[in-house]
């Protein structure tokens, strides 16, 4: 089967452990009557390159160098719904990592309270262990994005949640894996599922003054000292002592008294304690030994 070898070719409809192989349109098949015999060996690849900061647009069979590493890659054309260049936007975060020591991985809340949820127009309809979605009605050329989670509830009113892997129109797509052996589903309605950024007013920690001339605060009254302050959110990772944790704010600067709304502490590696990755433990409170949960010491008080 060496006839494959060099080639360049538009998988649909990949299985456990087989695909469907087509040519660069998506839409011809491969004619392998002619093939060899497979034998042994053989890699079969697909790159895809990230890149950061772009301005303009590419187009279909241009070239990408890597600036330090020289390593050149051709942009693939557009085909049944697969993207050559796909922008990626944060709606499309699955999950959000740390990098560094300790690594901490949390996937992102996708459900109505903190995700972005909305019906498609139509309604969708799938057979059995099918990965083709089929629309009545529907728009998923404007409405969806590769990428997006979708959900719908089947004939027997369970809900499934597939990743749209290729739009191949309006009302035909495909989803990464195949709705199970008793998954059938007629004229249902679907919810599209994003991810979205709640408070994104709390993200600026530098904005503006509301005046474009503010009068000196230094006066005989404060000792000339300034009485400007600023909130800002930082991140802090501490390894517990004894059961407990010590922060230090920096140079004139003080920790808030405790709302939970300005406080997260979650475990990013666990010890032989009761908890585990990824918990979220609460602040208010006392301890089993009946010493506050939370405290503010130091010099000036809120210092640590």
């Amino acid at each position: 089967m060496t006839q494959l070898n060099g080639n360049i070719y538009t998988v649909r409809n990949p299985g456990t452990n087989t695909v469907e192989l087509y040519d660069t349109d998506g839409t011809s098949s491969i004619d392998s009557s002619a093939f060899g015999t497979y034998t042994s060996g053989g890699t079969a690849t697909h790159g895809v390159l990230v890149l950061a900061g772009v301005t303009g647009t590419f187009v279909a069979g241009e070239t990408v160098t890597g600036q330090t590493s020289s390593t050149a890659v051709a942009i693939q054309a557009d085909a049944v719904g697969f993207k050559g260049v796909r922008t990626c936007e944060f709606s499309a975060t699955k999950s959000i990592c740390q990098a560094g020591s300790p690594t901490h991985t949390s996937d992102t809340d996708l459900t109505s309270v903190y995700g972005a949820v909305s019906q498609i127009t139509g309604t969708v309809s799938i057979g059995n262990s099918s990965s083709a979605l089929t629309g009545s009605g529907t728009a998923f050329q404007t409405e969806l994005k590769v990428g997006d989670s979708i959900s719908f509830t089947t004939n027997a009113g369970s809900t499934i949640t597939r990743i749209v892997e290729a739009i191949i129109s309006d009302t035909s797509l495909t989803i990464s894996v195949n709705s199970g052996g008793s998954d059938v589903t007629t004229s249902k309605t679907c919810n599209r599922i994003r991810t979205t950024l709640t408070s994104s007013n709390k993200n600026t920690a530098i904005f503006k003054l509301p005046y474009s001339k503010v009068k000196t605060l230094k006066t005989t009254a404060n000792s000339n000292l300034t009485d400007t302050n600023f909130t800002v959110r930082r991140q802090f990772v501490s390894t517990l002592s004894s059961g407990a944790a010590t922060l230090t704010a920096g140079t004139d600067e003080t920790f808030s008294s405790l709302d939970e709304a300005d406080y997260t502490v979650s475990v990013t590696a666990a010890g032989s304690g009761s908890g585990t990755v990824g918990d979220v433990l609460n602040l208010s409170g006392n301890n089993h030994e009946g010493d506050a949960i939370f405290n503010l010491t130091g010099s000036p008080t809120g210092n640590t």
